[in-house]
């Protein structure tokens, strides 16, 4: 059913995911976790309905053909809420971190609870 999509990760991302390994929690990144929309997460919790966010990165700029960075508008905003909807309808529970949060620890920490 769901597997993963190969997508570069934002500096949130791979903060968390080296405090993750450092804890040993088991995950998988970028996981492409509804069967017919092709939404990859940041991180998935092996054995867990757990999903887990990290805003900014790919979600928040856009790059034109020219390689120039736009800020998002709200028909992006519009299908990140909808893929947030249909994953917790499909019976996922979804954190979402700023990077800020996941460098002061918290969002490990949460993690760690939401996983308990």
């Amino acid at each position: 059913m769901a597997t993963k999509i190969p997508v570069a990760l934002s500096e949130g991302e791979e903060t968390l995911a080296l405090a993750l390994r450092t804890q040993r929690i088991r995950f998988q990144r970028q996981y492409k976790a509804h069967p017919d929309h092709n939404w990859a997460v940041d991180f998935y919790f092996t054995g867990s309905d757990l999903i887990v966010e990290v805003d900014g990165g790919n979600r928040m700029i856009r790059y034109d053909k020219n390689g120039k960075p736009h800020a998002v508008g709200d028909h992006i905003q519009d299908a990140d809420y909808e893929r947030h909807t249909e994953l917790v309808i499909q019976g996922y529970r979804i954190l979402r971190f700023t990077p800020a949060q996941v460098r002061k620890g918290y969002a490990l920490d949460a993690i760690v609870r939401a996983l308990s």
